[in-house]
């Protein structure tokens, strides 16, 4: 019998700063598997670059990914063995309207489709110069397939796109194009536009948000609404914390998820996730 579950965001949440997952997260991890809780992470990544060190640990059955439009059962994360629990994809006509906005508006597009990304071959030598993070830049260097065109990978896979990320450099210029796209974009019928990161803006259907699939899950599982955790700590973590039982906000997070949240933890170079999921079983034992 599952006795609660747990929803993981992961940049910002589960890694530190460099990517990495610490001893006593992964410790504390495991003793809530332990103890009956259903783990798994709920990310704004796809399928394929989820972490190898998170997807190993025994017990980790299910993800979600692409900011909740897509639900996974894994039965191997290493052989890519697994099931689509249920998925929530972008229409071609709604691929279409961002892409005319994403692509006028000279930014680097990320198709989130088949659980990997698709980027621009044009846009490959750019990254370097976006000013990200080291760890971002191999993510985005090393873990996308570079396509020819955008509108000709959207012809032949029209019912594919799970989401669209969209990054942008690291300075005064880049972010107002952010919020230029930002503005553009709200103006469009149906869908989700949130950032996940101070460097990008993630588009995906209305209905697809982290909140959303993890409350389907929890019902799938026969999991009791009010026995959901979610931690987090960005803008795209929002909807998961306000519809959890117990929604908590890393130490690191921005102040509107903050004001959310029921409980604050610690930042994620502190283990945050470790004090949270402490804070999580205190809070059920008081019930």
């Amino acid at each position: 019998m599952i006795k609660a579950l747990i929803g993981l965001d992961l940049d910002g949440t589960v890694f530190t700063n460099e990517k990495k997952i610490t001893d006593n997260v992964r410790r504390a991890i495991m003793s809530a598997i332990e103890a009956g809780f259903m783990v798994l992470p709920v990310s704004g990544r796809y399928l394929k670059g989820l972490p190898k060190d998170l997807m190993n640990i025994k017990g980790i059955e299910y993800a979600i990914t692409s900011n909740g439009a897509v639900t996974y059962h894994i039965d191997s994360y290493d052989k890519l063995m697994y099931d689509v629990v249920a998925k929530r994809h972008l229409s071609k006509a709604q691929v279409t309207d961002v892409l005319e906005i994403l692509l006028k508006t000279d930014t680097y597009p990320d198709l989130f489709a088949y659980g990997g990304g698709h980027m621009l071959k044009r846009h490959r030598d750019l990254i370097p110069h976006m000013k990200v993070s080291k760890a971002i830049e191999d993510y985005l260097m090393n873990c996308r397939e570079f396509i020819d065109d955008f509108y000709e990978y959207l012809d032949e896979n029209p019912d594919a796109i799970e989401k669209i990320t969209t990054n942008f450099v690291l300075d005064e210029e880049g972010m107002r194009k952010k919020a230029k796209c930002k503005e553009m974009l709200l103006k469009l019928d149906g869908l989700s536009i949130v950032s996940g990161s101070v460097h990008n803006l993630e588009v995906t259907d209305a209905a697809a948000t982290k909140g959303n699939a993890l409350l389907s899950l929890a019902d799938i599982l026969g999991v009791d609404r009010r026995a959901v955790c979610a931690i987090g700590d960005d803008e795209n973590d929002l909807d998961m914390i306000v519809k959890a039982g117990f929604g908590i906000a890393m130490g690191n997070a921005k102040d509107e998820v903050k004001k959310k949240a029921a409980y604050i933890t610690n930042t994620n170079e502190e283990d945050g996730v470790v004090a949270g999921i402490e804070a999580f079983v205190r809070y059920l034992s008081d019930k």
